[in-house]
């Protein structure tokens, strides 16, 4: 998802029309070419990715995703889409941090992490099977969304300011074909 931000940020707005399109387009480039090197055996390519560099890109990824979202978790608004950007303004607007949405983030998060090692523990401790304990603790981002829709809901927390998703449209989105405009095709190549 980087990848394809990065890669379609000059060409149109996030969230447009035509983004989505790009977006489109481009996961069937990827398609088309991974069917390709599979047809011609190019897998040993791979081999030419050493696992440092692999290793640190997905690092790297989880750091920015993380930081990224903590503007988010404590309610904070800033701008940009690199560690150099965001961090700097975290911290300048760290005092600006709105309460109750820094509440209800820092328990989602808690719960979060209880979910996945003391739960699962606990549960094995009690002597649930091991697939079974693996599949609650991973329903935990599941119980965390419903119960924050509950409380969003039953506590009217978006008159304290607690921003929401708002409505979400209902059904499938509409079959959309890729571009095969020959410009688009080339750009994104």
């Amino acid at each position: 998802s980087l990848l394809t931000a990065s890669a379609l940020a000059p060409h149109a707005a996030p969230g447009s029309a035509e983004y989505v399109s790009l977006a489109l387009t481009l996961a069937f480039l990827s398609g088309i070419m991974l069917t390709l090197m599979g047809l011609f055996r190019m897998g040993f390519m791979s081999n030419f990715l050493s696992y440092p560099v692999v290793s640190g890109f997905v690092t790297a990824s989880a750091i920015l995703i993380a930081v990224s979202q903590i503007k988010t978790v404590l309610g904070i608004e800033t701008q940009g889409s690199t560690l150099v950007e965001l961090v700097p303004q975290l911290v300048e607007k760290s005092s600006g941090l709105h309460g109750p949405t820094a509440l209800m983030g820092s328990i989602a998060i808690i719960f979060l992490i209880l979910m996945r090692n003391g739960l699962a523990r606990l549960l094995t401790g009690l002597g649930m099977a091991e697939g079974l304990v693996r599949a609650i603790a991973r329903m935990g981002p599941l119980i965390a969304a419903a119960v924050a829709t509950v409380e969003v809901m039953a506590l009217d927390l978006e008159a304290l300011g607690v921003r929401t998703v708002g409505e979400l449209p209902s059904g499938l989105p509409p079959f959309t074909l890729p571009s095969f405009s020959g410009d688009v095709w080339r750009d994104l190549l």
